[in-house]
């Protein structure tokens, strides 16, 4: 994909002009990780319901007579679920940033969803990871520490027993004492 741009500053004119190769955009979409495991990123032409990009949606075909999946038609199943979602539909069909959570195969994935509008092209950028993949080392510094408050609130309060048996067997002794006397 190619972009040319009219640029001016104060009475000097030019043209800005940027190519990027969506096969490029595609393996750096492939490549996205996040705690080693992928995120399933792509980039959508709105209007045409295909993938401009994305990390493991190749074009069909190749050359001239290369042709773009639709999302629902592309691997992996993750993406296909999600362009049968209300959310999705919603985003394509409102133009508005969106982030939810949907199953997959009894998997909980979390989804982002934003619109780019470059020059009256309408585009959707968006990014699909599993939400443990996201939020596991999250929940599992969570057990941690919990596991570990309640080993420091379990010693506290054995001191505590131990601290208040030393104060109170003594002065028990002097009761007792003082009930023979």
């Amino acid at each position: 994909a190619a972009v040319a741009l009219p640029a001016r500053e104060g009475a000097d004119q030019g043209v800005v002009a940027v190519a990027i190769a969506l096969t490029d955009l595609a393996d750096l979409l492939g490549r996205l990780r996040v705690a080693g495991h992928p995120i399933r990123a792509f980039v959508l032409d709105s209007r045409l319901g295909t993938l401009a990009a994305a990390g493991a949606a190749p074009a069909r075909g190749s050359g001239r007579n290369a042709t773009l999946p639709r999302l629902e038609e592309t691997e992996p199943r993750v993406l296909r679920a999600l362009a049968h979602t209300d959310e999705f539909r919603t985003a394509i069909d409102t133009d508005k940033e969106a982030s939810f959570v949907f199953t997959v195969d009894g998997v909980r994935q979390a989804a982002i969803l934003r619109p780019v509008l470059t020059h009256g092209r309408e585009w959707l950028a968006g990014a699909v990871v599993a939400e443990d993949d996201f939020l596991g080392a999250i929940r599992r510094d969570l057990n941690r520490t919990i596991l570990a408050s309640l080993g420091v609130i379990t010693l506290f309060l054995a001191s505590a027993m131990l601290l208040a048996r030393s104060i109170a067997d003594p002065l028990h002794a002097i009761e007792i004492g003082r009930a023979h006397v």
